[in-house]
């Protein structure tokens, strides 16, 4: 984590791309929370802190509660992409 702030710090513009895996989302099974795994919201709340433009993109077959990211005149969007 360290690493990755580091790099945001230099960085015009970050992409910080997080999401599930199959250890957290599977065909039959219903997440408990809807927020992110492990760390991952620590990471995100880091990067934003030393990067103003930062983009957070997520990955996964359902929603993520994103309502404390989408503060402080942060523009919060939503695409869904179909294969």
């Amino acid at each position: 984590m360290v690493e990755a702030v580091e790099i945001a710090k230099k960085a015009d513009v970050v992409l910080a791309i997080v999401g599930l895996n199959a250890d957290w989302e599977t065909e039959g099974y219903d997440r408990k929370m809807l927020g992110f795994p492990g760390r991952t919201e620590e990471l995100i709340e880091k990067v934003l802190a030393v990067s103003p433009n930062t983009v957070v993109v997520t990955q996964s077959a359902s929603t993520f509660e994103m309502g404390r990211f989408g503060r402080k005149n942060r523009l919060c969007g939503y695409a869904r992409v179909r294969r």
